[in-house]
């Protein structure tokens, strides 16, 4: 068993991961939901085969099922294939406040720990590290709506800024009755 020190030394900083669609997402939940029907329709014919008035449809209904399923299985893959993810990873806690203080609030705005308008570009692409800052740019100005560009800012901010739960366990000593 590894000690505490070990344990907390081993544990990775927080992260979240954010699906950006890049294919037809809405054709292929579509299309599985269509797969889903017929599967669901397979299922219910071949629970019919199995009573006394659908005897002899058995083998039909079995083929139907495993066709039904192996649509369903190429219409979820489809539908991932819709979406790429974009893993955001909490900076250390010195380097984000450093960015912070790098953004100051401007003065006669609303801004209150930063420059609204610097640093959520800033912490994205501290976060956003699978890609580089220049190469993060120009996907930035041009691929991206505004919505999903300021979905990926304010969890850039949300993955460094993130309270912990106060939800404890079930059976936790402080949830006990004595």
């Amino acid at each position: 068993m590894s000690s505490l020190r070990e344990q907390l030394r081993a544990r990775e900083r927080p992260s979240l991961d954010y699906e950006l669609p890049v294919g037809d997402a809405f054709g292929a939940k579509r299309d599985l939901a269509a797969a889903e029907d017929a599967h669901r329709q397979a299922l219910r014919l071949l629970a019919k085969a199995a009573t006394a008035e659908g005897a002899g449809d058995d083998e039909a209904a079995q083929a139907a099922v495993a066709e039904t399923r192996q649509a369903v299985a190429q219409a979820e893959q489809a539908l991932d294939a819709c979406y790429v993810h974009i893993k955001l990873v909490a900076m250390p806690p010195d380097e984000y406040e450093a960015l912070k203080a790098l953004h100051p609030p401007r003065p006669g705005t609303d801004d209150k720990e930063y420059d609204s308008t610097t640093f959520p570009r800033e912490c994205f692409l501290a976060c956003a590290t699978e890609l580089t800052p220049e190469e993060w740019e120009p996907i930035l100005r041009e691929n991206l709506t505004h919505a999903e560009r300021e979905d990926l800012f304010l969890l850039a901010e949300a993955v460094n800024t993130r309270l912990v739960n106060a939800a404890l366990p079930k059976g936790s000593r402080s949830t006990r009755s004595s």
